[in-house]
């Protein structure tokens, strides 16, 4: 995997998750450590005794969007590591990052969104998870599952047991009706189990199971 790597002599600190290891490196995270494969990768880092080891290691980490490496003569050298973040899990194989990076999932996975989608729809996939995920999230929702289907088109379920389902190809104007929508039903206290974008004249609401 091809990381984007810088080699410096001078960096100043940036605030975020840090670790000493026996090497006398000190690695930064930009985001919290939380997840197994991190975790493992810090326990490998540990028995390494060599810089080039270092390097190596850092360079096979599918997770790693890139990483800045600060070599002193003096004191400690310094790592600044940039993860990609999981935002769910694809296909029950893998993380998926915002990023587009694609890395084997773990036992950490069980509290992310499944996504049912072939690689082909992963941009889309995306763009709809950013979406729908600004939108909920302001009424503290969660996104549960999303899966694709060539004849019905997308289906997201979310953690209150609602379905949200779009057409194959979906269009900015049915994405501006739905926020259109999502606020008349908050403002007015009404929560369907079913909203139905796929029609272009409007939404199919369907209430109960």
């Amino acid at each position: 995997m091809l990381k984007n790597f810088l080699l410096v002599t001078s960096l100043g600190f940036i605030s975020g998750f840090e670790l000493n290891i026996g090497l006398n490196v000190n690695i930064q995270f930009s985001e919290p450590v939380k997840f197994n494969y991190e975790k493992e990768f810090m326990n490998e880092l540990y028995n390494l005794k060599k810089t080039k080891e270092v390097e190596h290691l850092l360079n096979n980490q599918e997770w790693i969007q890139g990483y800045v490496y600060k070599k002193f003569y003096f004191k400690a050298d310094s790592i600044f590591i940039e993860q990609s973040v999981p935002i769910g899990v694809l296909n029950n194989e893998f993380f998926l990052a915002k990023n587009k990076n694609i890395f084997p999932v773990d036992s950490t996975s069980n509290s992310l969104p499944r996504f049912s989608v072939p690689e082909n729809k992963i941009d889309e996939l995306i763009n709809l998870f950013i979406f729908l995920d600004d939108e909920i999230q302001k009424n503290q929702i969660l996104i549960s599952e999303i899966n694709y289907d060539f004849g019905s088109g997308w289906e997201i379920t979310l953690n209150n047991k609602q379905k949200i389902i779009f057409a194959r190809n979906m269009s900015n104007q049915s994405m501006e009706r739905f926020q259109i929508l999502m606020r008349y039903l908050y403002a007015n206290s009404l929560n369907p189990s079913i909203i139905d974008m796929r029609n272009k004249s409007g939404a199919a609401l369907k209430y109960g199971n």
